[in-house]
């Protein structure tokens, strides 16, 4: 048998640390214990025709020879637009968090899959900027089993003033009947906490997001 050093063992407890660590940050399941932001500036509670839209949504197959990323935000959806609001420089960056409350239908993973940006509207025509937004999921759910999850999308900043409307796109549902979503506006700048400085681990987050386009978009 082979005998560890000490300095064997401690680098295999930093390994697992920043896996730990770098893992906490895919799923967060409240909200209110999470600071993504100085301040929230708007917050809206989707109503229930809403709803009933996700609910009755038939999403498209993936697009031929397109990558998975690129499937996602070509694909159809079922479209949500906030209210206008300024967004002006000084409140850079915006961020979007969205939570999802439902339940799943059988047993098994619960995962739904989202575009979530910007409108940005102008005289001259709105234009829309968008992302993929994974993780409002629960990897593995008992049947009627209620939860709920929330992600947030990535911090974005406008470089002038301009009109801005929150734009969510529901791209795909799997096993879960959603019963309500809520979406918030961050501004500014959360404050820097240990996740943040675990710097290169963060990156095991991008094997994550890749994982969950693959399981949507080619997994039979």
């Amino acid at each position: 048998m082979t005998s560890r050093t000490p300095v064997q063992a401690l680098a295999g407890t930093i390994c697992l640390a920043l896996l730990f660590f770098s893992y906490s940050t895919v799923a967060l399941s409240d909200a209110s214990e999470r600071v993504f932001g100085k301040k929230i500036i708007a917050e809206y509670e989707l109503p229930a025709e809403q709803i009933a839209k996700f609910a009755a949504f038939e999403p498209s197959a993936p697009t031929p020879g397109e990558s998975a990323i690129t499937s996602t935000l070509l694909a159809k959806t079922e479209d949500w637009t906030g209210p206008a609001f300024d967004g002006n420089t000084s409140g850079n960056p915006y961020t979007i968090v969205v939570t999802l409350s439902g339940s799943a239908k059988t047993d098994g993973p619960s995962a739904t899959l989202w575009n979530a940006g910007w409108a940005i509207l102008s005289e001259n025509g709105n234009q829309a900027r968008l992302t993929v937004l994974p993780g409002l999921a629960k990897t593995e759910a008992k049947a009627g089993e209620a939860f709920t999850v929330t992600a947030a999308a990535t911090p974005s900043s406008f470089k002038e003033d301009r009109k801005v409307a929150v734009a969510l796109a529901l791209v795909n549902a799997r096993n879960i009947e959603i019963s309500s979503v809520r979406v918030q506006v961050w501004s500014g700048l959360a404050p820097t906490t240990f996740l943040e400085m675990l710097g290169p681990a963060r990156w095991l987050l991008v094997g994550v997001v890749m994982l969950v386009l693959w399981w949507f978009w080619f997994k039979r």
